[in-house]
């Protein structure tokens, strides 16, 4: 199962979490991956909408979670002044195609370049699914076949 955790110094990819694996596992993880100390306690949500996940004794498979998601991550207790990013990891950043804005996160995901990627990417969107690209197109067909006025085959070509 991978992960993407958005935390206050950056993103971080986990690739090595076991769906059958606690939430503190996951979290001692998580601590490991963003640099923080052991004694250091973090909030994480995930999902859609983002639901705070506040029980660490269950597994990962029965808290909502699945594999592509990002957590958000929030120190909670016994926090200690942390370092500035260096530029490596502001760099490494970059190349996972994550831009920081000033209400969030804008992350770039590369799609199979053919004549479905517009429709793969909505897909990915909406459901996190890109095989459903012939499903998004032939809903779109249908519906310009239907209304022939406002879609004539001068328009289209």
């Amino acid at each position: 199962m991978r992960l993407r955790v958005r935390h206050a110094d950056g993103v971080a990819t986990l690739g090595d979490i076991s769906s059958d694996q606690t939430i503190l596992v996951l979290k001692q993880k998580i601590i490991s991956a963003i640099g923080l100390s052991s004694t250091q306690t973090i909030q994480i949500s995930g999902g859609y909408p983002p639901k705070t996940i506040s029980d660490d004794t269950i597994i990962i498979q029965n808290s909502g979670l699945r594999d592509g998601d990002t957590l958000n991550v929030k120190i909670v207790g016994n926090s200690t002044p942390q370092e500035p990013p260096n530029a490596v990891s502001q760099v490494q950043n970059l190349r996972e195609g994550v831009v920081q804005t000033s209400n969030g996160f804008l992350t770039l995901r590369e799609m199979k370049d053919d004549n479905s990627c517009l429709f793969r990417s909505i897909g990915y969107v909406l459901c996190r699914d890109t095989t459903m690209s012939a499903e998004l197109r032939h809903a779109i067909v249908e519906r310009i076949k239907a209304d022939p006025v406002s879609y004539p085959d001068i328009a289209l070509g």
